[in-house]
């Protein structure tokens, strides 16, 4: 099946409801994917653990989220409530780590 299209004034486009980026060891560096009919922009550790993630919320507003190598979120902007000072210790949300959680994978 053939998803690439031409678009009017830009050229071709491809249609897909993940991308995921790639190192040379196949390694998952980031995603873009549409989860719940939202977009989400998630970047990945050597580990297959997020470190940062861009999305919106279920009222269609940026969620911006940062998190630490042992996987706590350290900083969070959600445009309903703003920047998020009380996040200490809270951890990744559940999703499947990328690349089995090994930093060799490929």
């Amino acid at each position: 099946m053939d998803d690439t299209r031409i678009v009017s004034g830009f050229g071709k486009a491809v249609s897909a409801q993940e991308y995921v980026l790639v190192d040379e060891h196949g390694r998952t560096l980031a995603a873009l994917s549409a989860t719940q009919g939202k977009p989400a922009l998630t970047f990945y550790n050597g580990k297959g653990e997020i470190r940062a993630w861009f999305t919106l919320t279920a009222e269609e507003r940026p969620d911006i989220r940062f998190f630490d190598e042992a996987g706590n979120e350290v900083w969070r902007y959600n445009a309903d409530g703003g920047v998020d000072q009380k996040i200490a210790g809270r951890k990744r949300p559940k999703v499947a780590k990328r690349n089995g959680g090994n930093s060799n994978a490929g």
